[in-house]
């Protein structure tokens, strides 16, 4: 984790699984995915400590077997994390040898949050705003992450619970759910409403939905979850429109001290919107020129070093990004490269 990332909150650590494959088997193709991720993993002959936004998990040799431990700031990233490495042991051919520990069982998932859709405007040609009504905390607490995800089942779905080991159940299956994720672009003063910007897109799953939703609908989300409040003091950001929600986000939540350079590339110039600080001035270009992004974090990554450099865009972009960044010697602590949609 990097050091200019929100300060973490004391770890809570109350998921465990026994697996039944060896140390090597586990974390061979583990350590592989978390590296390529750009996350660090700590690695000795029987032990791998791996941290990423969500938590830290470690895995222990235990004989021929191998003991995880998740340990996360919040309930709702203990959630995400554990239900990520159930995923990802799955994918590897592990899910049939592991034995969950019964801490948490029934119910609902310790990340999701009923609510009900308060208002729908449309804020520009390519943008909507949604004002949600219910219990956000999680939200508020420090260190929490910007993101969450939209829960939108099959028609008739029941919401999502818990099983038996204490993962999310889908009702018809994950793939059959729609899981946008978007930013936390507003928050209220006691939690009790949050406002989402979403980008309009013609045949959208997520656009064909803003379009139909009412005031009074009720609706899931999981989270908070991703990228938290950066605390470093110089700061580029750098983003489509897409990013445009958490780029202001973050703008409008960092202290007046620190020091801000942000672009973003719209296919709308209605679309910019003005951050709260008069003193940070959003340069834009056109997102039909796929080069624009990439050219300006050139020019940072030449002018700004000691700053954090924030970058999100479509996931070749971003790829492309990572690869400048990593070109460059920027330390790894002080750059995020996210792929927000793909072609």
């Amino acid at each position: 984790m990097s050091d200019l990332l929100a300060t973490p909150v004391k770890p809570l650590t109350a998921h465990s699984a026994l697996i039944g494959a060896s140390f090597d088997r586990v974390c061979d193709p583990i350590e592989k995915i978390v590296l390529d991720m750009g996350y660090e993993v700590r690695r000795e002959t029987a032990r791998m400590e791996v941290d990423i936004p969500l938590g830290q998990v470690i895995f222990d040799a235990d004989g021929a077997q191998t003991r995880v431990q998740f340990s996360s700031p919040t309930p709702p990233q203990l959630q995400m994390l554990k239900d990520l490495y159930a995923r990802r042991f799955e994918s590897l051919g592990l899910a049939a040898g592991i034995k969950w520990a019964k801490e948490q069982q029934g119910g609902m998932p310790l990340n999701q949050v009923g609510c009900t859709i308060a208002d729908v405007t449309r804020l520009s040609p390519g943008f909507a705003r949604l004002r949600l009504q219910g219990g956000f905390s999680m939200f508020a607490q420090s260190g929490a992450g910007l993101h969450f995800r939209f829960l939108l089942g099959p028609e008739g779905a029941a919401m999502p619970s818990l099983d038996e080991n204490g993962l999310t159940f889908w009702p018809g299956g994950q793939e059959a759910w729609h899981r946008p994720v978007f930013t936390v672009r507003q928050l209220g003063k006691d939690a009790d409403w949050m406002d989402v910007d979403i980008a309009l897109h013609d045949g959208g799953r997520t656009t064909q939905w803003v379009a139909a939703v009412q005031p009074g609908d009720q609706v899931a989300l999981s989270g908070p979850s991703g990228s938290k409040l950066p605390t470093a003091e110089r700061l580029v950001l750098l983003g489509d429109e897409t990013a445009m929600p958490v780029m202001m986000n973050i703008m409008d939540n960092m202290p007046k001290t620190a020091e801000i350079t942000a672009a973003l590339a719209l296919r709308h110039p209605d679309d910019m919107q003005d951050p709260r600080r008069s003193d940070i001035a959003v340069a834009h270009c056109d997102m039909a020129d796929e080069d624009a992004l990439l050219t300006k974090l050139a020019q940072h990554l030449e002018t700004d070093r000691g700053a954090y450099v924030f970058f999100a865009a479509e996931k070749t972009q971003a790829a492309r990004a990572r690869e400048m960044i990593k070109a460059a010697g920027w330390p790894a602590s002080a750059a995020r490269a996210a792929g927000y949609w793909g072609k």
